[in-house]
């Protein structure tokens, strides 16, 4: 993320008075609403902002199953993606 994006939302939300972490709220729900579009089926999706270091990180989660069903929503337990 870059720092002109930053500056940019820092600057609307004094200009607007919404607090930072509202506004950053909004562009997270905004994020995943747009990568649900591609990757629907494929597990909960959870964006976070870090204005602080101007980073930013998308996570999927996925249920972890002995006998997965669903390929992209369901990890098998024996899974190389599943961390303990």
């Amino acid at each position: 993320m870059s720092n002109e994006f930053l500056d940019v939302l820092r600057q609307t939300a004094r200009e607007k008075e919404i607090p930072l972490e509202e506004l950053l709220e909004t562009v997270e729900s905004a994020l995943v609403s747009a990568y649900k579009r591609d990757y629907a089926n494929q597990g909960e999706i959870k964006v976070r902002l870090h204005a602080d270091k101007g980073t930013f990180q998308v996570y999927c989660q996925k249920t972890v199953v002995e006998d997965p069903q669903d390929p992209l929503g369901d990890l098998g337990s024996r899974s190389p993606e599943v961390r303990s």
